[in-house]
């Protein structure tokens, strides 16, 4: 599968990309809109930029979701480190202010560039 080709998401896993910078007041609710997603399998990840506030405090309270703690070097790098972290197959940008529609449909995803077989011969899920 080619970066940003168009396939078939059924059953792929989708990793949630959250950059974050002073979100503290919004990120629950973003990380909250992605949690409820329709579609599975997902995982999100949050990229706090060196945040001074309490942004990493509210991404910890949801373990399920997976905090990245950066210095600040900006949006576009905490957004590109949330993508190398990521393990998905394909990538939905996510804005820490932001509130996901449930449906996924509505959404442009892209893919990672990784396959279920690079994934899983590292040992990650299958």
């Amino acid at each position: 599968m080619k970066t940003g080709q168009c396939v078939a998401v059924d059953k792929l896993l989708v990793s949630v990309v959250i950059p974050a910078y002073q979100a503290e007041a919004f990120l629950g609710e973003a990380i909250e809109s992605a949690l409820a997603q329709t579609y599975a399998p997902l995982e999100v990840v949050v990229a706090d930029d060196g945040s001074t506030d309490r942004t990493a405090e509210v991404a910890a309270s949801y373990p399920e979701i997976r905090l990245l703690r950066l210095s600040h070097r900006g949006q576009a790098a905490a957004r590109n480190i949330g993508v190398a972290a990521s393990e998905g197959e394909m990538v939905a940008f996510h804005d820490a202010d932001d509130v996901m529609l449930r449906d996924p449909s509505k959404y442009r995803w892209t893919t990672s560039g990784r396959t279920r077989a690079s994934r899983s011969s590292s040992g990650d899920r299958s």
